[in-house]
């Protein structure tokens, strides 16, 4: 293969790796958008589930109702810290890429500078 393909592959390697740099933030910002909502509006202070107090929860649906509750809470917290390790590795995957992208660029530069080297005489 000849340097200038090389180069130009490397080029295309490049534009393939930003335009997944560019869906992987478009993801990022869609799924912190929707953390951030859980966050804001769903994630209610579990006192706000206190069933306690209600007249009308007595004997076992009070249990059941106190039993749902913990189960809403304990899934509520688990989805919230799975999502924030996919948006971890959202962001690791994006560093990743640029790692990428560097290399590319220095090999890049390298057969570049093989290209202006003068040719040596053949012995």
């Amino acid at each position: 293969m000849s340097i200038l393909s090389r180069i130009e592959k490397l080029k295309e390697r490049i534009r393939k790796y930003k335009k997944y740099i560019k869906e992987l933030e478009e993801l990022y910002r869609r799924t912190e958008k929707y953390y951030r909502k859980i966050e804001d509006k769903i994630q209610i202070p579990e006192s706000y589930y206190d069933i306690s107090n209600v007249g009308k929860w007595k004997g076992d649906l009070k249990d059941k109702a106190q039993e749902k509750k913990d189960r809403i809470v304990s899934n509520l917290g688990d989805d919230q810290a799975l999502t924030a390790q996919f948006m971890s590795d959202i962001l690791t995957t994006i560093d990743n890429l640029y790692q990428l992208i560097q290399e590319c660029e220095d090999e890049i530069a390298d057969l570049e500078a093989q290209l202006c080297e003068p040719s040596q005489p053949q012995e």
